[in-house]
Formats: structure tokens, sequence, C-alpha cells
């Protein structure tokens, strides 16, 4: 996969994230990786129920936290499209989709949009999906997931998207987006997080 950046719009009443990736990885080791129970307890919590289009569910982070998340899937188009709800705390609801295309050179191209944030919410949103994504990265290369460094991680790369936010303040548009600068790797506990720049 390629280096994971998320880029920040805005959109009708609110913000969205959005990551391009491209992985060397099959539609089908991707696939399964997001939309199976067994494989998402692995790198992004455990839901109570299976991700089939109507249902609702209830997530469990992999670091114990005790948040509450609920979400209904909306959208479940094997190897093409996932779609739900996500519902994280006191936050408002925000919408998560996954797409899946065939790469341009093989592989699979995979978009992760999270839409429906808003001011408050985009920024801790952005960072949070940035880490979960690379936990994705580690489980696809069999490397284990240290749950506990999310949050190091997400704190890390605050500041990279909230410079985002404010380069365009209220200029940004929905085509205009900027990718947030590297940000600096100095906790130990999460070095691991680095030790591969690219979704294989």
């Amino acid at each position: 996969m390629a280096e994971i950046i998320g880029k920040i719009g805005r959109e009708s009443g609110g913000f969205r994230v959005v990551f391009d990736i491209d992985s060397q990885f099959g539609r089908r080791e991707l696939w399964r990786a997001i939309s199976d129970r067994d494989a998402l307890a692995s790198w992004l919590g455990t839901f109570s129920h299976d991700l089939v289009a109507g249902n609702h569910f209830t997530v469990e982070y992999l670091n114990d936290s005790h948040y509450d998340i609920e979400g209904k899937v909306l959208e479940f188009e094997p190897l093409r499209a996932l779609d739900y709800e996500w519902k994280f705390g006191s936050y408002p609801a925000s919408n998560i989709r996954f797409d899946l295309e065939n790469g341009l050179v093989g592989g699979t191209h995979l978009r992760l949009t999270v839409s429906g944030l808003d001011e408050d919410d985009v920024v801790r949103a952005a960072s949070t999906w940035h880490a979960q994504l690379e936990f994705l990265r580690l489980f696809l290369n069999d490397i284990p997931v240290p749950a506990y460094a999310l949050r190091f991680r997400r704190d890390e790369l605050l500041a990279a998207y909230d410079q985002q936010v404010r380069n365009f303040g209220t200029a940004l548009t929905d085509t205009d987006a900027a990718s947030p600068s590297t940000p600096a790797h100095r906790n130990p506990m999460v070095s691991v997080l680095h030790a591969h720049s690219y979704l294989a």
C-alpha cells in the first residue's frame, strides 16, 4: 500500500477526510480485512454483529478503552464497497465508507472516506483513522498490532491534520485539500508503526 495520507475537505454542512491507498494485496485479502469480524478484531476492534446491510453493531476497541461505539451497515457489496454509520461517544454520527477497485498496475486501490464530520471532530477523526489504517497495514503484513499504541499514534498525528485545517481555513473546498506534514516519531512505544512506510 502507498503511504498513508488523509486529505481533509469541506462538504455540505461539515467536513470529510479521504484516504487513497494503493496496495499489492488482492481484493479478497483487503475485503476480508475490512469486512470479516475475525479480521477486524485483529486491527480495528470487536464487532458485535456481522457487517451485512441493515445490521446494527457495537464495537469494542482493541486497547480496552471503554468508548460507546455504535453503527449500522448501509451498504455491503462484496469485494467493492462497505459503508456504515459510525457513532463514537458523544460525537455526531459520521459515515465510514471503504471502496475497492483494481489497481492501475495490479493489486488493489483502497479508498476510505470518513464524512459527516463537524469542525470539532474532523482533526481527531482524521488522526484516529490514519492510525487505524496503520494498524491495518501491520495486520496485512502479519505483524502484531500494538493496540495500546492507538492513542499515542493518534496524538502524534493531531498537529499535522490540524495544520491542514488551519492552512485552508474557511477557504477549504470540496476539491481542495492539503497533505499533512510528516509527523515526528518520537514516542518509542509506537515506533513499530513506522517500520513500513507503505502498505505492501
